[in-house]
């Protein structure tokens, strides 16, 4: 039986095939299909299982990530939506938290909620923060605005109520009403969306779910439909932007949780070849045709967050976007991809991305109609690319269209030939990825220099070898199938989900029963949602979490809860577990005492998924013999060196290559520059090593 993993990318969409009883896998690319990426998805599955023979009735298992949901938060492209909320508390989209992202920017701007305000009903009801019942809800005024939503043309509805998190009653009494009256209408409720202490964070989030459920649902449908008309009888998961994998079921209700789908798979595919590269402290580097994506692995484990902006105004001020609270593996993404278009602005300099082509009309080597300079094209008359040699020749690439456009738009509006201009793009989008880097490492504390670099997707090993340099990495590691990477990671990542609810409540004196009612809750609801991807119930697995702080502080830290029954005899170890992860942190505890208390329960129910074994090969005996030479530049210190061409599938495990060097495989191409070299091991892993000197 047969795993299948396809990850839509913004130019192209790559999926991999593994086979179970043997663990040996393969995959395909094509181009992202536009408006429509289902067409895309159907395309890779069809020429996957084409260059097997196979057909639909061999799938166990279709498993998909997307960016279907930040597109369309980005584009608008979602809703229209209403929202319920408690009287008094209708501008709260609005007023937001009151900070400001820039204090300097005295025309500072925030980005427009994705519910209108006339679409904003102020509903007559009213919870304390304990769960108290202040003012009854008042469901005849409750029901006449839901009336006017609806003539209004409104399909989907965010219930954000004061406190639902403390006491969901009236939350839950208002769908039961509005579901009698409208069962068409889409409902998200912020009790069931994500049950968190926050007025803002918990209604933009539950409003960002209620406004991509129509078109989340619709290209859901499609999906379903195409693999049941192929005869599709297995299962088909979604991956989530926590690292895990649910039923389609939990991404049609809670779609707002796909929001990093597709690059939550990269990060873990690179964790995965990182441990069998015995890499334990990593940075994880995706560049693809649209963007690229950078992410720390820390002790074989990438790091999270529970906190994601989308459609931000400005790329690398926080604050400036919608924010989203859903557990998402932490990473930073930039628009610097192939597809990336350059450019001359205003004041004469040359800008890359955060545009792309996209696939449609794509860079203009493509030959897809493309008219504007991009990445891709550099790289293809540095040298870098083969023209015939693109997606294994599937795809020959036009080098004379590349010349034309960056010679029409960038070497004549500049002072630069063809040459330099080619090198200016290629290293203008590495320099701008390196700052994103450096920055995301810094931030955290760390020092680049610490890691190695995974490098992966179809232009991140075009692109390792420069940003490398540029970061001060001595040693970047090369996956095999580099390019379909992220669609490898969907077949690794287990079955989970990640649940969250409040409870304030104080160590001292600590109410222990009411503290296990909590746990019990939740896995309880973790239970139910991995029971339909039909998980027995004796596979599941739980971690508990709690975030905790010292009482009267702002911000919390995530304390790992005992498995042990809870009770006083575990107050020492949680009280030991927090100053440790306190200190980490901050890197010095403030206080011994156990002033502190519990703000929030986090809980994952998750099932790990069989891995994929990797290929292996015995170290070969002789020397490497290059396929070809080919000219490829390397600054004005180098110019055109005359560079061996290796093809991936015919090199010796064991044997090292002195750069500068050039590695072709049918999805990617590895860039080793002068001052590198390159081995492969028995797994096919290259691991490029660098030393000082200038490019």
């Amino acid at each position: 039986m047969i795993k299948i993993g396809i990850d839509i990318g913004g130019t192209f969409t790559d999926a991999v095939g593994m086979d179970e009883s043997t663990g040996a896998f393969w995959s395909s690319k094509v181009p992202t299909t536009y408006p429509d990426p289902s067409e895309s998805f159907v395309n890779a599955l069809d020429k996957l299982l084409a260059e097997k023979s196979l057909d639909t009735k061999h799938v166990a298992l279709v498993i998909h990530g997307t960016t279907l949901v930040t597109n369309a938060i980005i584009e608008r492209r979602g809703g229209p939506a209403g929202l319920l909320a408690t009287e008094g508390f209708g501008d709260t989209l609005w007023i937001r938290t009151e900070r400001r992202y820039d204090l300097f920017d005295v025309m500072i701007e925030f980005p427009d909620p994705l519910v209108s305000r006339r679409h904003v009903i102020e509903v007559p009801e009213r919870i304390r923060y304990n769960g108290e019942v202040v003012t009854p809800l008042d469901e005849a005024a409750m029901l006449a605005g839901v009336d006017r939503l609806v003539e209004d043309g409104v399909n989907s509805v965010a219930v954000s109520y004061l406190h639902s998190y403390s006491n969901p009653d009236h939350e839950q009494r208002t769908a039961s009403l509005i579901l009698e009256k409208y069962p068409q209408l889409r409902l998200s409720l912020s009790s069931e969306v994500w049950p968190e202490s926050g007025e803002y964070h918990r209604t933009s989030t539950t409003v960002a779910n209620a406004y991509v459920q129509p078109i989340t649902e619709a290209y859901l449908h499609r999906l379903t439909e195409v693999l049941q008309a192929k005869g599709f009888a297995g299962k088909f998961y979604l991956m989530l932007s926590n690292g895990g994998t649910a039923a389609v079921k939990t991404g049609r209700k809670l779609p707002i949780q796909l929001i990093e789908s597709g690059p939550a798979a990269g990060v873990l595919a690179a964790t995965y070849l990182a441990e069998h590269a015995d890499l334990a402290d990593v940075l994880s580097f995706d560049m693809g045709g649209t963007t690229a994506k950078l992410s720390l692995i820390e002790d074989g484990e990438p790091l999270v967050a529970d906190l994601v902006e989308a459609a931000r105004l400005k790329r690398h001020m926080p604050g400036s976007g919608i924010p989203i609270k859903v557990p998402v593996v932490d990473l930073l993404e930039i628009g610097s991809g192939g597809g990336s278009v350059a450019r001359i602005d205003h004041m004469g300099l040359l800008k890359v991305g955060p545009h792309s082509a996209g696939s449609d009309p794509g860079p203009a080597c493509y030959g897809w109609g493309g008219e504007e300079p991009t990445v891709t094209d550099a790289d293809l008359l540095l040298g870098y690319l083969n023209a015939d040699y693109f997606l294994g020749g599937e795809m020959p690439l036009d080098v004379e269209a590349a010349r034309r456009v960056i010679k029409r738009n960038i070497a004549e509006r500049t002072d630069l030939d063809l040459v330099e201009a080619a090198w200016g793009i290629h290293e203008v989008v590495n320099q701008n990825m390196a700052l994103a880097a450096k920055m995301h490492v810094l931030e955290r504390g760390h020092d680049p220099t610490h890691y190695a670099m995974v490098a992966y997707g179809g232009a991140g090993p075009v692109h390792a070898y420069g940003m490398a340099r540029a970061l001060g990495v001595r040693k970047v590691v090369v996956p095999p199938s580099a390019g379909v990477a992220a669609s490898l990671g969907l077949l690794v990542a287990p079955i989970a989900f990640d649940l969250v609810q409040t409870l304030r409540m104080p160590l001292p004196g600590c109410e222990w029963d009411v503290l296990r009612g909590g746990i019990e809750a939740l896995e309880a609801q973790g239970t139910a949602i991995l029971r339909e991807a039909d998980v027995p119930p004796e596979e599941i697995l739980y971690a508990r979490n709690a975030d905790m702080r010292f009482i009267g502080q702002g911000f919390e830290v995530t304390v790992p809860i005992p498995r042990e029954r809870l009770d006083a005899d575990q107050a020492a170890a949680i009280l030991a577990a927090f100053q440790q992860t306190y200190r980490a942190r901050y890197a010095h505890l403030p206080s011994e005492d156990d002033n502190i208390e519990f703000v929030r329960l986090r809980m994952r129910a998750w099932t790990p998924t069989p891995p994929p074994r990797l290929p292996r090969a015995a170290k070969g005996a002789g020397t490497i013999e290059p396929l070809a030479h080919r000219e490829a530049y390397f600054g004005d210190a180098k110019g055109f060196i005359q560079t061996p061409v290796f093809r991936w599938k015919r090199m010796a495990p064991g044997k090292t290559v002195a750069g500068p060097a050039i590695v072709e495989a049918f999805d990617t191409t590895v860039v080793v520059g002068p001052h590198g070299q390159v081995t492969m091991d028995e797994a096919l892993y290259l691991t490029l090593e660098l030393e000082g000197g200038d490019l």
